[in-house]
């Protein structure tokens, strides 16, 4: 909960990436003390999640730093007008950050959900997903009214440093994560079956 009420204030891309972590290993520990199929199946998601889209969150964060001295997400417009070819992955990793239905933490959310119904702690349990819900959508909705921003003009110096921005080893990665995480999504049934062998394996094992 204290995760997702700082990131409802935050705009740095940088420390919403700590964040999220921070959320997202609250959750895996929960599930991980909870022992059952369910949550077991949540911290699959939470894992895939955590390595994946706030992997993508923390590159594209070090790379607005590196380029437009800030990872304020004001900044993004300039990504997308100035680079494409690095803009474009964002566009496409906002539905994950919100965690809409058939992503990594839309999983995560649901199996939690369902293994806290077991617990005497489920009211707060269910707060603490809400609370992190509307924290992701938050951050979804801020970084899509930066992108739909109006172009600002730019003078010539923009122009040139413009160019210099360019960075296609940067902008492979991001595309090579993106590809990933809709392969995942894509096969989201593959990915359940996948998180259930992973559950069993780990209560078989630990209990």
């Amino acid at each position: 909960i204290y995760s997702s009420i700082k990131l409802i204030k935050e705009d740095h891309l940088k420390l919403i990436c700590a964040f999220f972590s921070i959320g997202n290993i609250g959750f895996m520990i929960s599930a991980i003390g909870m022992q059952s199929v369910e949550s077991m199946q949540s911290l699959f998601f939470f894992l895939l999640n955590f390595s994946l889209v706030n992997f993508f969150i923390f590159l594209f964060a070090s790379y607005i730093k590196k380029n437009y001295q800030s990872s304020s997400i004001d900044k993004i417009f300039k990504v997308v007008r100035d680079n494409n070819l690095c803009g474009i992955p964002l566009k496409l990793i906002i539905i994950f950050i919100a965690g809409l239905p058939l992503t990594f933490l839309f999983f995560g959310y649901w199996y939690m959900a369902l293994a806290s119904m077991d617990y005497s702690l489920k009211i707060i349990m269910i707060i603490a997903l809400i609370f992190s819900n509307y924290a992701q959508l938050n951050i979804a909705m801020k970084i899509i009214d930066s992108v739909l921003e109006k172009d600002q003009p730019k003078n010539i110096q923009e122009n040139i440093s413009a160019n210099k921005k360019i960075d296609y080893l940067q902008a492979v990665s991001f595309w090579i994560l993106i590809i990933t995480i809709y392969a995942n999504a894509l096969l989201s049934e593959a990915m359940n079956n996948m998180a259930l062998r992973f559950a069993s394996f780990l209560l078989a094992n630990t209990i």
